[in-house]
């Protein structure tokens, strides 16, 4: 897979900044399912997250990390084990100028799209990381 453009080397952030509870679903293209496109599923935890990059028909690697102010810092790992795990961030942006949640700002992924249908088989990909 093509994950180069998706992520980008990790620069560590100081302040830890939790993201939404629960699953997140993002793709370079808002629909899921489209042969070609990559897709980012992950569970976030307090400031920890699991989850998968993947493509459909095509493999997955599992990555986990930690949510920090400005990224998602990533350890991804190698689909076949045969290379050691990448180091890699994915950067949060508002999702507008006054996007807001409480005292939260709203963030999404910069350079995807947020998917709000996480089907079966989705789960059972982010499922095999957990």
């Amino acid at each position: 897979m093509g994950l180069g453009n998706l992520i980008t080397p990790m620069a560590v952030a100081a302040q830890n900044f939790p993201l939404r509870q629960g699953v997140h679903f993002y793709g370079e293209s808002a629909q899921p399912g489209l042969v070609g496109q990559e897709y980012f599923i992950f569970q976030v935890r307090g400031n920890q997250l699991i989850g998968a990059f993947f493509a459909y028909q095509s493999e997955f690697a599992c990555t986990h990390g930690a949510v920090s102010a400005q990224a998602l810092d990533l350890v991804v790992e190698d689909p076949y084990g045969e290379q050691p795990p990448s180091r890699f961030a994915l950067n949060l942006v508002p999702r507008s100028p006054v996007a807001r949640s409480g005292n939260n700002i709203d963030l999404t992924l910069q350079g995807l799209k947020e998917i709000s249908t996480i089907g079966a088989l989705e789960q059972d990909i982010l499922a095999a990381c957990l």
